[in-house]
């Protein structure tokens, strides 16, 4: 009884603060809330535009029988996409994209230094094709460096600032003798926002996933990048086939060339599945095509102990997750988060504001005075329930009170004293109770029936 009581009075006394529940809050998601767009929110820092440089010379014969070495020093001939797995630099690409033993980027080679000779009045193109050239001429020592741009301070390749990327030693696995993965190391001024590999095992059949990279084309002036921006396609995953004894992901994604070493992530969390490797060579085939296993991937991260996300990047998710589900002022300091890390990350400065923006329409969770705004009848109803809530704890208290103190019990009525009694004489004798005149022969008093006794 004494816990109903508490209870019930700490129910009186919330209800006297005025301390009611606040109605559910109602959050309004932004327009463009998808699943495929909070992942590719969540991806667009951490891609890179993987600008190959290849040096190495190229042995010409010619049709008297001499031969002549051109010497070639960081030309662009190539480019892939990739992004960014550890905050210290760490770039996450395809191997063939690291492969000097590529025959595409050994025929880049071959293409470049024919297109020198071209320019210079050397070759004829009409006696001697470009073609025939990548049957005859040979390339060698060629060697391999990059120029990454970093899509962290820019939404165009042409307006980020290039850092200087080298291959991570024994990382790259080429495609058709491994899995067709490789890591390109860079130094960069502060942490760069980076992507996490889905754990587990490889995604199944029907799972969604978005392919991103940076579309292009291999060309003797290298490639244009100015207006260059990543291309997003969505997807699901088709199968699981193996390639010269190692696993591959289809998907249904579009890719084309240059989205090489791309990664492919989950919808909507934003995590490495794989990375672009190969399609059917057909651009116009484009409806299958393969991404690296990412098992393949796991493991070409644990064995160069590529660090997890830190504190910046979980903030980066934690900030796009509150801002897709509506929840503007809650995203607002995970973006500050990011922006004290890393102060020119132009898309958490984009979402930041939004975030801004769009705060004043977010519904606040706040507790209401009784008596005032829209939820007055509910405040009505609320204190004719706590009134009538009262009067029952005042009854269960003076009802309890009751039982609480005992009563006395009752006493015996007292025995009648004889000796008290009036000696009735026949005549002239009164009730020694009340003091009335007794009548002979009655044997109680008629006026207060206290038993009388004659005298013998």
């Amino acid at each position: 009884m004494r816990r109903i009581i508490i209870f019930l009075a700490a129910a009186v006394g919330l209800g006297c603060f005025g301390i009611l529940p606040a109605s559910a809050a109602s959050f309004s998601p932004p327009p463009n809330a998808t699943p495929q767009a909070e992942a590719e929110a969540i991806i667009m820092p951490s891609l890179v535009y993987v600008q190959g440089l290849v040096s190495g010379t190229v042995a010409v014969p010619w049709s008297d029988g001499t031969q002549t070495s051109y010497t070639v020093n960081q030309a662009p001939l190539f480019s892939c996409s990739g992004s960014v797995v550890d905050p210290s630099g760490i770039i996450l690409t395809a191997g063939h994209c690291a492969d000097t033993q590529s025959p595409e980027i050994q025929t880049a080679m071959i293409d470049y230094v024919y297109g020198q000779l071209v320019n210079n009045g050397q070759v004829n193109p009409s006696q001697f094709s470009q073609s025939s050239a990548e049957q005859d001429w040979t390339p060698s020592t060629l060697q391999l460096s990059y120029q990454i741009y970093s899509m962290a301070t820019s939404t165009r390749v042409g307006s980020a600032t290039p850092m200087s990327g080298s291959i991570v030693s024994g990382s790259p696995q080429p495609l058709g003798s491994g899995g067709d993965v490789a890591l390109i190391k860079v130094n960069p001024q502060s942490p760069l926002p980076a992507l996490a590999v889905a754990s587990g095992s490889s995604p199944a059949d029907g799972t969604n996933l978005v392919a991103a990279g940076f579309p292009g084309a291999v060309t003797n002036s290298g490639v244009d990048i100015d207006s260059l921006e990543p291309t997003l396609t969505p997807g699901q995953v088709t199968s699981i086939q193996a390639f010269k004894g190692y696993p591959f992901i289809g998907i249904s994604a579009t890719q084309t060339q240059g989205m090489s070493g791309g990664p492919a992530v989950s919808v909507p969390d934003g995590v490495i599945y794989g990375v672009s490797s190969w399609g059917p060579g057909d651009p116009n085939s484009q409806q299958l095509n393969f991404i690296t296993d990412t098992s393949t991937v796991q493991n070409e991260l644990k064995q160069f102990a590529v660090s997890p996300l830190d504190a910046a990047d979980r903030a980066w998710r934690a900030g796009i997750e509150d801002y897709f589900a509506g929840k503007y002022r809650e995203a607002v300091p995970f973006f500050n988060t990011v922006l004290n890390a890393m102060p020119d990350d132009v898309w958490a400065q984009h979402y930041l504001g939004l975030a801004k923006q769009s705060e004043s329409s977010e519904p606040v969770a706040s507790i209401s005075k009784p008596g005032s705004g829209p939820d007055l009848p509910l405040f009505i109803g609320a204190g004719a329930g706590l009134l009538v809530l009262a009067g029952g704890i005042t009854f269960l208290l003076l009802r309890y009170r009751r039982r609480a103190i005992p009563e006395p019990a009752p006493t015996a009525a007292a025995p009648v004293n004889l000796t008290s009694m009036a000696e009735i004489t026949k005549e002239g004798a009164y009730c020694p109770t009340c003091g009335a005149a007794c009548t002979p022969g009655n044997h109680f008093c008629s006026s207060c029936g206290v038993p009388q006794r004659m005298s013998s």
